[in-house]
C-alpha cells in the first residue's frame, strides 16, 4: 500500500529512476532509492526555498515552491 496515496508530488521534483528505469510517474519509481533526486527549477538537490528536494518533502507540500501536477 502506498503510504503517500492522495498526496500529489511536486511537478518540479525529479528522480534519476524516472529517466534511467523508464518510469513515467513517481509511483512507478516508488522502489527507487532516495538518492538521485533533484528540483527541476534549481537543477540541484535543494529547492528554491533552500530545503532538500526529496520524495517526502516535495509531496503534497506546504512549501512555497510546491506546484501540483494537477494544474
Amino acid at each position: 500500500m502506498n503510504v503517500h496515496s492522495g498526496l500529489e508530488q511536486c511537478i518540479h521534483w525529479r528522480a534519476k529512476a524516472m529517466y534511467v528505469a523508464g518510469c513515467s510517474t513517481v509511483e512507478d519509481g516508488e522502489e527507487a532509492p532516495e538518492t538521485g533526486c533533484w528540483c527541476n527549477r534549481t537543477l540541484r538537490e535543494l529547492g528554491p526555498d533552500g530545503e532538500p528536494a526529496d520524495r517526502v518533502a516535495c509531496r503534497g507540500s506546504t512549501r512555497s515552491c510546491y506546484r501540483s501536477t494537477l494544474v
